[in-house]
């Protein structure tokens, strides 16, 4: 399994590269960018913590945070479709 450390960095993956670069300015509102920059530094965040929990604590305990998970990922999706709408 990846780190925590790798897993946790937003700005390693290509949808984070990707919003590094200028042509996110091109396409999106500032705060539409915003957003999309916030839901998906919290996505990073929640799938670090999944990792770091997953061993240590119960399913219970994972599973809000996979529903943190998937509610940011379905942010970011929203997001990037309001472009193509």
């Amino acid at each position: 399994l990846p780190s925590k450390q790798i897993v946790s960095n937003h700005n390693s993956c290509t949808l984070g590269k990707w919003l590094q670069s200028s042509e996110p300015g091109k396409i999106f509102k500032e705060e539409t960018y915003n957003e999309l920059q916030e839901n998906h530094e919290m996505f990073h965040l929640v799938a670090g913590i999944i990792l770091e929990q997953h061993p240590k604590e119960s399913f219970d305990d994972v599973d809000k945070y996979v529903d943190k998970l998937k509610y940011h990922s379905a942010k970011i999706v929203d997001l990037l479709k309001s472009v193509i709408r």
